[in-house]
């Protein structure tokens, strides 16, 4: 019968350590999404990559890396890429946020 006792007990508590734990795990990844939306908005595709999202941030990248060689060329295209790889950056970074909290 004791010992039935102090096995509930013991289970108790390691249910309130488990609860416990998982508010500070989710804070975590909410100031990892805050940080890879900050990322996202000064260099598209970093803060998805530090997020998780690793196809989209390459793929990120990859559009500010074409957006750069064709700003020697052709200004305007270039502008326009960016600006879609940008936008894109921030939404995925809003659905990081949101996914985290």
């Amino acid at each position: 019968m004791a010992k039935k006792k102090a096995k509930r007990t013991v289970e108790k508590k390691s249910v309130a350590k488990k609860s416990a734990a998982k508010p500070a795990r989710k804070q975590k990844s909410i100031g990892l999404a805050i940080v890879a939306l900050i990322l996202n908005l000064l260099l598209p595709g970093i803060g998805s990559l530090i997020g998780g999202r690793i196809k989209i941030g390459i793929m990120q990248l990859i559009l500010i890396i074409i957006s750069l060689v064709l700003s020697l060329f052709y200004t305007w295209i270039s502008l326009l890429i960016w600006f879609i790889a940008w936008i894109w950056a921030i939404v995925t970074g809003i659905i990081l946020v949101k996914r985290a909290s």
